[in-house]
């Protein structure tokens, strides 16, 4: 949507256009059509992390350590040193 408010095209195209010959069914449209384009492609990705996260374990960069603060063990909170 802020690519289209230079005029490059893209889905807020819509919403821009809409705008200014002051069409609101279309700028509601484009609302739309851009916030389930959104949810879809954060929801594929999301899923997708899952499988790879399954597949390939956690690689993130915050270390094992840092991932052990807050677990409980026993009923209590262990925090590393």
């Amino acid at each position: 949507t802020l690519v289209a408010i230079i005029g490059s095209g893209g889905l807020g195209q819509f919403v821009v256009d809409g705008y200014s010959v002051g069409d609101y069914g279309e700028v509601y449209g484009g609302v739309v059509i851009v916030v389930v384009t959104a949810l879809l492609l954060d929801g594929t990705l999301g899923l997708l992390e899952g499988v790879l996260s399954r597949r390939y374990g956690d690689t993130s960069s915050e270390g094992p350590a840092r991932r052990r603060i807050g677990r409980r063990h026993n009923g209590r909170v262990s925090v590393p040193a």
